[in-house]
């Protein structure tokens, strides 16, 4: 008779607890459906982007883009906000671009890369390997970037002297070296410019289109670029301002041009 009494039987999970358990039913559904797409976002916005074939995700490249945005900031004795526009170009066309807390890549105008935050790294990549190992090599550091900084002035100062239209020329710094100005050997009409020591010959400064060594200190890069870029004036009238390297000024009664009129040799 026991085996007959419904009263005892088990009854089908699907009666227990009536429309409330079928609501629970319907709810670790939805949750799942949730889950299932934030698990799906998730692997979506940490995908290597596929130009550096899994050396970099689209989270590292932002983070790495906002250090230097943050060290460049510091090095100008400036504080970083992430709500505001900052930027920075090379000569190539090349734009990076920080707009509250979204990254955008151009070349030329046009958009190769853009990484938005909001949500998620959303990402829209039209960019290459070259163009994205470059920026992923920008300098984090404070200290690196004012270097950077200080050593790009003097290359610009050095391009602006006659000697380096020229192509001849020898800059004197006292207590340093010389800086010497010669044609090119692999860009037409291009000017090379080697920095040498004056105790040991030894190579302080190199550069052609770009400055391809420099092992001068930032102070002395930034200080030497100073004096360059100072208004020539006649040293009839002033004497020849010699700078040393390490900052000190002396004077000369040689009655020479500043730069001379040979353009073949400068003090500074």
């Amino acid at each position: 008779m026991e085996a007959i009494d419904d009263t005892r039987q088990v009854k089908p999970i699907g009666l227990i607890g009536g429309s409330d358990f079928a609501d629970d039913i319907q709810r670790c559904q939805e949750n799942q459906k949730q889950l299932n797409s934030l698990v799906t976002q998730t692997v979506e916005r940490e995908k290597p982007l596929k130009i550096l074939g899994g050396a970099i995700s689209p989270s590292d490249f932002y983070h790495k883009c906002q250090s230097f945005f943050e060290a460049r900031e510091t090095a100008n004795d400036r504080k970083f906000y992430p709500t505001l526009n900052y930027e920075v170009t090379n000569n190539n066309g090349l734009k990076l671009s920080w707009a509250d807390r979204n990254i955008r890549v151009t070349n030329n105008g046009e958009l190769i890369l853009s990484i938005d935050n909001r949500g998620g790294y959303q990402v829209t990549d039209n960019s290459d390997l070259t163009t994205i190992t470059y920026l992923s090599s920008l300098p984090t550091l404070p200290e690196e970037i004012k270097r950077l900084k200080n050593q790009n002035k003097l290359f610009n100062s050095l391009k602006s002297h006659p000697y380096y239209s020229n192509k001849t020329g020898k800059i004197m710094v006292l207590g340093l070296g010389s800086f010497d100005f010669q044609p090119s050997p692999n860009t037409p009409n291009g000017c090379l410019i080697r920095g040498i020591t004056a105790h040991n010959n030894r190579e302080f400064w190199r550069s052609d289109q770009r400055v391809e060594k420099n092992t001068l200190p930032s102070n002395l890069s930034n200080e030497i670029a100073d004096k360059l870029s100072r208004p020539m004036r006649s040293q009839k009238e002033a004497g020849v301002e010699r700078h040393s390297a390490g900052g000190l000024c002396q004077k000369s009664t040689r009655t020479v041009q500043y730069p001379p009129k040979s353009a073949d040799r400068a003090l500074v």
